[in-house]
């Protein structure tokens, strides 16, 4: 049995005798949040889609807010990755030091189905930080084009009606709240505008 200091190592057996958190298994799992983390760090960049690079680095007048929101959701992946990859290698770490018994695991499928788990738990984690980060930052970004919008809309008329509400649509999307039925240009912007305000919290005076 292994020994850490004057201290020994305590298997822990399941009612088939064999011994559960092995040396095997606790490396296995730090390997698989290592994979995990990895993944998390690599996602921005290996499952971008070509319309989505040439949308992030395209010009837009004044602003482009789909670069934000790409970076909003890169910072986060960033940072997912990294206290997956950390985690991973504590696991590696202790699998080492005699902790734990020693013997490879013999519960390979379940460790994989718990990485499986973790990744897809923390996929739908990260979007959803991801997502509210993003319209946190765009909301002050975007508020003070939305009234420009406005401004120009009640200044030059139906000449920029359309202008106006492909601005304010692609705005509505970026912060998830698209145009409802019946509702007008003005009253869509004055909406997003609200909106925006009360997103951006302390972003905006």
């Amino acid at each position: 049995m292994p020994v850490l200091g004057n201290r020994q190592a305590v298997p822990y057996y399941s009612a088939m005798g064999n011994p559960v958190v092995t040396s095997g298994f606790v490396g296995a799992i730090g390997l698989v949040l290592d994979i995990t983390g990895a993944m998390f760090l690599a996602q921005s960049f290996v499952l971008k889609k070509k319309v989505e690079i040439v949308r992030d680095t395209a010009s837009y007048f004044d602003i482009n807010p789909y670069l934000l929101r790409s970076a909003c959701y890169q910072s986060v992946e960033a940072r997912f990755g990294l206290f997956f990859l950390v985690l991973g290698f504590i696991g590696q770490f202790l699998a080492y030091t005699g902790v734990f018994h020693g013997g490879p695991t013999h519960y390979v499928a379940q460790t994989l189905l718990i990485g499986v788990l973790v990744l897809v738990v923390a996929n739908v984690l990260s979007r959803a930080v991801s997502f509210r980060l993003s319209r946190h930052l765009l909301s002050a970004q975007l508020h003070g084009a939305a009234i420009q919008v406005l401004e120009f809309l009640s200044k030059q008329g139906d000449s920029y009606a359309d202008k106006a509400a492909a601005s304010l649509n692609s705005y509505g999307k970026l912060i998830k709240q698209r145009r409802k039925d019946g509702e007008s240009t003005e009253e869509y912007g004055e909406r997003l505008i609200v909106l925006m305000k009360q997103y951006a919290g302390n972003l905006l005076p």
